[in-house]
């Protein structure tokens, strides 16, 4: 019999997750409620590009996903593919267009998190040099 393995929710006891994981995930996000949203008012359906192709006909004028990325209000720059296709710094700009000041509170959330680790660690380390 096969066991059944149930995924583990992040928990605040937990390390948190590697920035790359939490990027690709966060871009995910919001091209599932921020994008999709976008392209169903407008009744557009999204077919997204291969990154080798889209980066070679991006600047071109007549690019097949010219009108679309116009259309959902594509940022300037990024290739119109998948989300967790896309390199991290494009990621860092897909995530700007759709929630500015993301990459703020993205830098916020970051060093609190490194505080508290370090406050954490800071009295075990001490207590061991006793």
């Amino acid at each position: 019999m096969k066991t059944l393995m149930r995924r583990r929710k992040q928990t605040p006891k937990s390390k948190p997750l590697p920035p790359s994981k939490r990027l690709r995930l966060e871009a995910q996000r919001v091209l599932k409620e921020r994008v999709q949203d976008i392209a169903d008012k407008k009744g557009i359906k999204l077919r997204f590009c291969n990154l080798k192709e889209c980066e070679s006909h991006i600047h071109s004028v007549d690019s097949p996903c010219a009108n679309i990325r116009m259309e959902i209000g594509w940022p300037l720059g990024v290739p119109f593919v998948h989300p967790h296709d896309l390199p991290n710094k494009a990621k860092l700009g897909f995530l700007e267009a759709y929630e500015p000041g993301w990459t703020e509170a993205h830098l916020n959330s970051d060093r609190q998190v490194n505080t508290r680790l370090t406050l954490i660690v800071t009295p075990f380390t001490s207590f061991m040099s006793i």
